[in-house]
């Protein structure tokens, strides 16, 4: 008897998504997903609310979730993560996704897959999708070596002593003409960095209490990191990463990882002079016109 494929809507018992993020790092080995209850029900996933399952029966087959971040700005959305341990769980979750963005006024849909996502690889090229960059891994030693010094004029902001809005004025500049990096409402902005690594990262002002640099780290992984355009060339972001692989190796880490785009050709060259390398097969980055 054939199997039925149904999509049904969060959220996931515990066991069930632990048993599909099991699955999922089996497929994606050796190089694990993302740790998935966190990465669903976050803020950008409206909590859960954006994230549909296919389950054949009581087991979790696939899932998808979508990220509406940028419609506003440029009409894309993003399905992420779309996890397929099944070929038949593809299409119909593709197809949930496809109509949920459309609803909420996306023009353009963009979803990556890894080498190893065969079936999801063949589902995107099925519905029309077109490879358009890709997202490089890159990898750099933790260790306890001499950090690089921080121009004189800037100095760290207390955690604490944070003006968020400024942050987030910084942030948005930052990344105005990055590829894939929308900017978030800003309580979803609040909301994505309260769990830093406080230690880790580091936001940096001048004397007159201007906003210059950031470097988020949430576990040891660089989530974002940015300096004011007129503040580029002076060596700022070598030394947030230097401060930020010293404090993860008193920490117990081995090393920090960075996921960037191919198309962002300046933050390829910053994390290739910085010392990092690629550390894990590229994910190519599909995209269809709605």
């Amino acid at each position: 008897m054939q199997s039925c494929i149904r999509i049904c809507a969060g959220p996931a018992t515990s066991p069930r998504l632990a048993a599909l993020q099991h699955a999922w790092d089996a497929q994606l080995a050796p190089h694990a997903g993302e740790r998935l209850e966190p990465l669903l029900y976050n803020a950008a996933r409206g909590h859960g609310q954006q994230v549909v399952f296919a389950a054949d029966g009581d087991r979790l087959i696939g899932c998808a979730a979508w990220v509406l971040l940028g419609v506003v700005q440029d009409g894309c959305a993003y399905g992420a993560p779309v996890i397929v341990l099944e070929p038949q769980a593809a299409p119909p979750l593709l197809e949930a996704v496809i109509a949920a963005v459309k609803h909420a006024g996306a023009t353009r849909l963009r979803i990556s897959a890894r080498p190893q996502e065969s079936a999801k690889q063949q589902a995107l090229h099925a519905a029309g999708f077109t490879p358009v960059f890709d997202f490089v891994t890159f990898s750099l030693a933790c260790s306890a070596t001499i950090q690089a010094a921080l121009p004189q004029d800037l100095t760290p902001v207390p955690f604490e002593a944070l003006n968020w809005r400024k942050l987030y004025a910084l942030y948005g500049e930052s990344f105005r003409s990055t590829p894939n990096s929308p900017l978030p409402a800003f309580e979803v902005f609040m909301e994505d960095w309260r769990d830093l690594n406080r230690e880790a990262s580091q936001v940096l002002q001048s004397a007159d209490g201007t906003y210059v640099a950031f470097c988020f780290i949430q576990d040891a992984v660089v989530e974002s990191v940015g300096v004011d355009e007129v503040a580029r060339g002076r060596g700022i972001a070598n030394a947030l990463y230097q401060h930020a692989v010293a404090t993860l190796h008193a920490q117990g880490a081995a090393s920090l990882s960075a996921l960037v785009a191919s198309s962002n050709t300046a933050s390829m060259r910053l994390h290739q002079k910085t010392g990092f390398t690629e550390s894990a097969p590229r994910r190519t980055v599909y995209e269809l016109a709605l």
